[in-house]
This record gives C-alpha cells, structure tokens and sequence, in this order.
C-alpha cells in the first residue's frame, strides 16, 4: 500500500483550482461592490469641493501650457495602468488567499521531493514507476473500441517538475503583492496567476495524451489572459513594441500552429494502438496497446507521429520558427514574465518530450535528431538576436529562448543511458535563475516607473543603479553568473553536463554550437548586467532631457517612491 503522503498529492492539484474558484465567484465580486461605494462617497466629496477649486483654474490652464506634454505623457501612463487609491479588503484577500494556497502545494511539492528521494524518512522511497491516483481519476466515456480515460499520475519527474511550478509560482505570488500594488484589477491578475498553475499542475499530473492535451490548452488560455492582462496599454511603434492585447493575440495564435502538429501526432498514435495511456504506449511488444507492438513493422510512421508531437513543444516552447511569439509577451507584468518564461509555460513543452521519452526512443533516430537540432539552432540564433538588445526583458526574453534550446540539445543527445535527465537538470536550474533575473527586473523598472512617471525600459537610458538598489543588483548579479555558466554556480553543472554528452555521444556540431553559445550568453548577460545597473557616464544635457538615469535629479526619484505613487493613485479608471 501507498503512503498517504503519496496518495493525497492530488490535493495539490486541487489547491490552485480551489483558489481560482474562490476568487472568482468569492473575493473578486465582493472587490467591484465594495469599490463601487467607495468610489460614490469620493465623487460626492470631490463635488463638494469643486467650487472650493474653481479660483485656481487660471493657474492650472498655465501650468498645462509650460508642462503640458509631461502631463499628457503622465496621464497617458494612468490610462494604460488603472490605479486605485487603496486596495479594498476583498482585493487583499483575493492576494492572501491565492499566496496561502500556492504556500500549501509548494511546501507539499518539497516534501514529496525530499522523501521520495530519501532525504526525509517520512515515507519510503516512490517506486519507479509512480503511482495511480485514484482519487481523482475516472472514464470520461467507453466505448467498445476504445475508452476515454481521464487519469492522473505522481512519479519522480513529476515531483521534480511540480517542485518548480510551485516554487516559481509561490515566489512570483508573493512579488506581486508589491509590483502590482494599487492596481485596478489587482484580484483577477491573482485569479489569472492561480487559474495558470493549476493548468501547469494537470500537465505535470497527466497520465495520458488526454488529459496533459487539455492541460496544454488551459495554459495557453491563461497565459493568453495574463500576456493581455493590461487591457488599455497602447503600442509603441517606435520601440518596436506591441501592445498587450496584440501581444497576447499573436502568443495564442502561434501556440495553436503548434497545437495542429501536437494533436495528429497524438491522433496517429491513438488510431494505431487505440490509447492514450502513456504506461500502456510504452509497454513491451507482448502489450497489444504498446508502440513496439503496433508499429513493430512500420517504424517510420511512429517516427513521423513523435515529430508531430514534438511540434506542439516547439510552439510552447518557443523554439525556431514558432519563436516569435516569446519577446512580444514580454508587454504582460512582470510577474508574468517570471511565471511564464521561467519554470512554467515555456517549459512544459520540454516537460512533455521528457515524459514521453519512451516513445521518441521507440521511434526512428530521426526523431531524436530534429529534437536535438531543432534545440541546437534555437540556441545560437537566440542568442545572436541577444547580442543586439536594447530591451531590458526581450534580452531576457531571448536568453530564454536559447536555453530552451539548450534543454532539448540534453534531451536529444541525452540517449536511453542518460533519458530525459540532463535536459530535465537544465530545466529545473533555469527556472531559479531566470526567475531570479526577471523578478529582479521588475524590481529595477518599477522603480524607474515610479522615479521618471513613464515607463523604462531601453537599458541605454539607465546605469549607475547599483548604488541605489544594492540588492537588487546583488542578487541579479549571481543569476547572471548561473545562466552564463560560471563555474560552481548551477548553470555551470546543468550546461556542462549537456555539451559533455553532446561531445561524448559523437555530435560534434551540436558540442561546436552549445559551447560557443554558453561564451555568448555570458557576453550578452554581463552586458545587460554593466548597461542597466554599473555603468554611469557624463551625457550631453540633451540626453539627460530625453530621461537619461544617471541625472541625478532622476536618481532622487527613486528615494521618493511613496509621494510618486501617491500622486499617481489620484487618476482611476476602471477598465472591468
């Protein structure tokens, strides 16, 4: 029998479903009624004191006219952003209770790790081949040729992965309370957050094609949410930047390219051999439902099956050609960039080569190959576009996609000796640190927002910040020394392990690639690093006018963030 521990893992499923729920139908209702009477005595008061007001209006009309495109500009930013004066008790409940919940499944996720490692003897080790949890696993339909099978599964890989959802998602919660503080739609952004790791949870407890396909969709759903999350933020065509609408537009509809390939790769699996099931799917030949029984005479289509279902990791996880829809996605909040270029989105399409490695080392070497490759030129080409950068999250937005590449170099070159472990390594080491770098990030231009009143984010406007957020610039510091590889940083072993094997295993070109691409990635981090937070220089005054950083004036901003915020939370639109 299954240790308890074991067997109520499904809870942690459940949980962010559960805040989501709550949310939705509880805390955020009770938001928009209790901000609705607040919001009727303020007008009441303000029209109370209009005739007090009226004397000044000379002067006001004069202030616009010395200041009035730095007053536009001012209430452009608040139309794009909604503030509210202060949050209400249901808007901070709705944060509290969806922190509360992803604190439960993080600690649980950890607690999973460690005694089926063995670290904690709180329960003995996970069989290898995991467990069936039947709590929460029935027949969707049956039909006499084939039966629909929602079913759900805890191994080791799960665990490993679920420990990073929830991780990354408890952290990103909990930074949100500060970013997205006095925001309009402060209670559904926490509904969106909780509604996302809930749909990375399903694919993470999938135990079939079934059901980590509708998991797959619910992510792209909630993440096209998120990407949009700011509603009425406009293009900026000069910068060569989407708005978040369009952004989260062109995420959904690049996602479902892929999803094409992904779900005929599935259907050609599911018509050979009538399942689902990947434990059935990759069962010995005496298994009439196994791939090495129905495809025993026609390799060539089942090698043709997992290049399809490969496609729709492709378009999750950003790789060349469907990669385009990764920098535009960096318009959502920050937070949303950590939670999805970090542990979650991105990675479940590495997650689901990984869990299907059975099947792609059943199929021809041409499957292994295009994964390999397909990750080999997505890492050097992203890092080219790297290089060239200005953008402070699209340099992360790139890093991220060539380490995308770098996970399915491990996966491809890893070989049945190794599995899916060294793509996986690199996948759970990444998560922290490119966590860690876009959270830090956020921190650096929430404080140029509320220091310069408009949005910045060309890191050639910025420099000299170490001094002002020592921490900040500390801490991204030792992320950048993890992705670029430094040696005894986490990067270093996850990376090195991928270009050993690729050496060992007679890809040379794929060992050529992944190591000169680990020396640009540590060109174009540090770089990133010195332009944003070291660097300071004496511009013309003409620079310091166009919202150079290292102005002085500008830096004493950000020793003053409260009165900036304060002054902000005057302008409210509502945009639900």
């Amino acid at each position: 029998m299954n240790s308890p521990l074991y067997e109520y893992s499904w809870l942690i499923l459940l949980a962010p479903l559960f805040a989501f729920a709550v949310i939705v139908f509880g805390t955020r209702p009770w938001d928009l009624r209790s901000r609705g009477q607040r919001y009727r005595s303020y007008a009441d008061q303000a029209a109370a004191e209009a005739d007090q007001s009226a004397h000044s209006d000379t002067h006001a009309v004069e202030t616009h006219a010395e200041h009035g495109d730095e007053h536009d500009e001012h209430d452009l930013e608040d139309d794009e952003d909604p503030q509210v004066p202060h949050l209400t008790t249901a808007a901070r409940v709705s944060g509290y209770l969806g922190i509360v919940i992803m604190a439960f499944a993080c600690l649980y996720s950890w607690l999973l790790l460690l005694a089926s490692t063995g670290v904690l003897p709180i329960a003995p080790r996970l069989q290898a081949a995991g467990i069936h949890l039947n709590a929460i696993s029935y027949y969707w339909l049956q039909q006499p040729i084939a039966s629909y099978y929602v079913s759900f599964h805890l191994d080791t890989l799960g665990i490993a992965m679920m420990v990073v959802v929830t991780t990354v998602s408890l952290l990103v919660q909990f930074y949100s309370q500060g970013y997205m503080e006095n925001s309009a739609g402060y209670a559904r952004f926490f509904a969106y957050l909780s509604l996302f790791a809930f749909s990375m949870l399903m694919i993470v407890f999938a135990e079939n094609f079934l059901v980590i396909f509708i998991g797959w969709e619910l992510v792209g759903l909630s993440s096209y949410l998120l990407i949009g999350f700011w509603i009425n933020k406009r293009a900026r065509p000069a910068e060569d930047r989407l708005s978040p609408a369009s952004a989260s537009i062109e995420a959904f509809i690049v996602n479902r390219v892929g999803d094409v390939g992904f779900i005929i790769g599935i259907m050609i699996l599911f018509a050979s051999t009538g399942t689902f099931q990947f434990s059935d799917l990759a069962g010995p030949a005496s298994n009439h439902f196994s791939v090495a029984y129905n495809f025993a005479h026609n390799q060539g289509l089942l090698t043709i099956a997992m290049i399809l279902v490969f496609c729709g990791a492709i378009g999750k996880s950003a790789q060349v050609p469907l990669h385009v829809w990764l920098p535009p996605a960096m318009e959502g909040p920050t937070p949303v960039s950590a939670l999805i270029h970090a542990a979650t989105m991105v990675a479940a399409g590495v997650y689901m080569v990984a869990r299907t490695f059975p099947l792609f080392a059943a199929a021809g070497p041409a499957a292994f190959q295009v994964v390999a490759w397909v990750g080999g030129i997505t890492a050097i080409f992203a890092a080219l576009c790297a290089l060239t950068q200005t953008d402070f999250k699209r340099v992360l937005a790139f890093s991220t996609i060539s380490q995308l590449g770098y996970m399915f170099v491990g996966l491809g070159v890893a070989g049945s000796a190794y599995g899916p472990g060294p793509g996986m390594f690199h996948l759970f080491t990444h998560a922290f640190f490119k966590a860690l770098l876009f959270l830090g990030a956020g921190s650096v231009l929430h404080a140029l927002h509320h220091a310069m009143h408009r949005e910045v984010q060309d890191m050639r406007l910025m420099g000299g910040l170490a001094k002002f957020m020592p921490i900040t610039a500390g801490t991204w510091l030792i992320a950048t020394l993890s992705i670029s590889g430094f040696p005894f940083f986490a990067g270093f072993y996850s990376k090195d392990t991928i270009i050993s094997l690729a050496f060992k295993n007679g890809y040379y070109g794929l060992w050529a690639i992944t190591l000169l691409t680990a020396g640009l990635t540590a060109f174009y981090m540090l770089r990133a690093f010195i332009l944003a937070l070291i660097a300071c220089h004496d511009y013309h005054p003409i620079d310091l006018a166009r919202g150079r950083i290292c102005d002085s004036r500008l830096l004493d901003g950000l020793l003053q963030l409260h009165p900036a915020r304060s002054s902000r939370s005057e302008h409210y639109r509502d945009p639900d």
